[in-house]
């Protein structure tokens, strides 16, 4: 009797202890430390359901092409100063039109988490999604999610990789990693 009832707790204990596991990524870590400011360069964030990218000056031209007939999205080049970082491809920054927290806005890395290459970006649409123009998948960024919504990224459950913003004054926030 008195071994049951140990084994009852460790039971207990061991089921108690495993909680949700942390989700996981694929996209390689890469340094991320970024400021917009909505009142100055990148007053095209003030409005909802906008989107922008900010590249290395190096990808800017080829990605531009990408986005031939969005409406809502402008690319930036990425080094605004010795301190700027945008991830592992770049980062995809929208505004979306949501208050609950404690910025409106949503970051992703720009890379396909299917694909996980460097080169193989995200491409925003006109209405609140992104996908990738090498596997086809689709990824719902409105809701800032980032979540798989087609594609073999859904079938894997392989969502973008999101990034923290702060508030850093009325108009100015910090993406972070």
């Amino acid at each position: 009797m008195n071994n049951l009832k140990y084994i009852l707790i460790i039971l207990l204990i061991l089921f108690l202890s495993c909680g949700k596991e942390e989700v996981k990524y694929n996209i390689p870590d890469a340094p991320v430390s970024f400021v917009i400011n909505t009142n100055a360069l990148d007053t095209h964030l003030a409005g909802g359901g906008n989107v922008s990218i900010y590249v290395r000056s190096k990808d800017k031209a080829a990605y531009e092409k990408l986005l031939t007939g969005v409406t809502v999205a402008k690319a930036y080049m990425a080094e605004r100063s010795q301190t700027s970082f945008v991830g592992y491809s770049g980062l995809l920054v929208i505004n979306t039109g949501s208050m609950l927290g404690s910025t409106p806005f949503a970051a992703f890395d720009l890379c396909c988490p299917y694909e996980a290459q460097e080169n193989i970006r995200v491409v925003p649409t006109n209405d609140g999604k992104a996908q990738c123009p090498q596997c086809k998948s689709t990824f719902t960024i409105l809701n800032g999610t980032g979540g798989a919504i087609s594609g073999p990224a859904q079938k894997e459950a392989k969502n973008m990789k999101p990034y923290s913003i702060e508030r850093q004054g009325e108009y100015q926030f910090r993406i972070f990693y």
